[in-house]
């Protein structure tokens, strides 16, 4: 981003993961326009497990996107609605499971939708990595929604 970008667009520290994009969001409200580059390639820094867990809690900041923009932004991204409804019927399927058993189907729909959005085996370990940190954003959705975080 260029410098005088900051000018119009101010950092909210409340984002701890996500703050890139939050960077983006406001800057599209404020009249900046971005491009999107097809096929960019970027990498990231590997951490050992246990972190990737715990960072992924603070991922789950779907709460404070709607806190900040409000209703407008699920019109802006209804991507992320969807991923915020999935995590969060990930938590709910096993008690829920105990009176409509077929809530459990959640975790394979899941696993399947991963699959397809990031071409990888079905069962590949990466697809059951995956399903675990998106658990964990939903912890910290429940735990921005209770203002714990």
């Amino acid at each position: 981003m260029k410098r005088a970008v900051f000018s119009k667009v101010t950092y909210d520290e409340r984002f701890r993961r996500g703050e890139e994009w939050d960077l983006i969001v406001s800057a599209h409200r404020a009249g900046i326009r971005s491009h999107y580059c097809e096929g960019l390639i970027v990498f990231h820094v590997g951490r050992p497990t246990r972190k990737f867990l715990v960072d992924s809690i603070y991922a789950g900041n779907y709460v404070l996107f709607l806190r900040k923009y409000g209703l407008w932004y699920i019109k802006f991204n209804p991507k992320h609605l969807l991923a915020f409804v999935f995590r969060i019927s990930l938590i709910y399927a096993i008690p829920v499971s105990f009176v409509f058993p077929f809530a459990l189907l959640v975790y394979p729909a899941t696993l399947v939708a991963h699959a397809i959005n990031g071409k990888v085996p079905l069962f590949s370990m990466g697809n059951v990595v995956k399903l675990c940190s998106e658990f964990m954003k939903g912890v910290g959705e429940h735990l921005y929604l209770f203002r714990v975080l």
